[in-house]
Formats: structure tokens, sequence, C-alpha cells
């Protein structure tokens, strides 16, 4: 792993290439909880081929999807290493590009910014993200030949809500966007 909070940027030249590295950024990121710091992943590949995934994991908006009957992931993950993650398999489109995953812990389909009046809860989804692009816009400055932004179950919303903005951000040659497998599953009034 890498911590911005002992001086380091963590630039992708002293990332390791076989195996994923967590990134923990500081500053204003964090998970639902308060307790548990925020970290993204990268999957360090090709230097001109970028994915930036956002990973899902539900949704929390109120007392009772979050505190009671928790609808939301509230903490780091493990490392995917299948689908688009198998770096081994040679159908995987992507297993040369580097991979920078948007872990989500937040709750807010990586989108808020808020502490809700209920518990010790903190949604900073859109910081954590923000974390995320800024250090990939940071180590990926040039052309790419391929940019591909994608996200499942909450991170589809995330992906398609983020789109503009990456697509604006970063030159490349060939784009794409991949939004996969959401479930509207809201309460009254959402």
């Amino acid at each position: 792993s890498c911590d911005f909070c002992f001086g380091s940027a963590c630039p992708i030249s002293e990332l390791h290439e076989h195996e994923p590295i967590r990134i923990f950024p500081g500053g204003k990121t964090s998970c639902i909880d308060n307790s548990t710091k925020y970290a993204f992943q990268v999957y360090r590949g090709d230097p001109d081929k970028l994915a930036v995934f956002f990973q899902g994991g539900g949704a929390c908006w109120d007392e009772m999807t979050t505190m009671r009957i928790p609808l939301c992931k509230v903490g780091l993950g493990g490392h995917p290493r299948q689908g688009l993650f198998d770096r081994c398999n040679t159908r995987n489109p992507l297993r040369n590009h580097t991979v920078v995953m948007v872990e989500y812990c937040s709750g807010d389909l990586h989108l808020g910014d808020t502490a809700q009046e209920y518990g010790d809860i903190l949604q900073r989804g859109y910081q954590n993200a923000k974390a995320a692009v800024d250090w990939a816009a940071a180590n990926f400055g040039g052309n790419l030949k391929s940019f591909v932004i994608g996200g499942w179950s909450a991170g589809s919303i995330a992906s398609q809500a983020w789109a503009s903005t990456l697509l604006s951000r970063f030159k490349y040659e060939h784009a794409a966007a991949i939004f996969d497998s959401y479930l509207p599953v809201f309460g009254a009034g959402i």
C-alpha cells in the first residue's frame, strides 16, 4: 500500500507491476463509518492504457438503510482477480490496461459529500472518487491510446455521473464506457 499521509504522492512509477496496490489519499476522504481510512486500488499496466472502474455495493440513504438494515458496502474489500481484473486471461480486453478501481465504502453511489445527523456517518463518495480521479490525472497526463470508464451496481450509476468529467479531463485516441448491473431499489420519496 501507499499512503499520502507519509509524504508520498504514490507515483505510478513506484508501484509494483504485478500486484494491485491500495492507495490511501487522506484529505477529505472517508468510509461511511468514519473509522476506516479510504483507499482506491491501482493495477499497474501499460502507461498509455487506462481504465477507471467504480466499485459497486448498494446504497444507504437514511438511518434504516445505513444502521439498522445496512443496504450498502461499508468497508474496503479484497482485490478482485476475476473478470476485467484477471491479468492472466488472454480473452480479457483490459488485461494490459492500468486499472484505477475507485473502491466503494461510502453508501452514496460515489456522489455524496455530507455528514448525516444520525450516528457518526460520513458519506464522502464524491471526495473519495475525486481523489482517485485526481491521482489518475496526475499520473496519466499524456495522450492515452485507450481510455475506459466503467462500474457495476452502485458504481454503474457513478460511472455514468462521472463520465463527462473523466472524458473531458483526459486525452485519448479511443474511449469506451461500460455501465453494468444496476438495480434501482429506493424507498418512498427518493
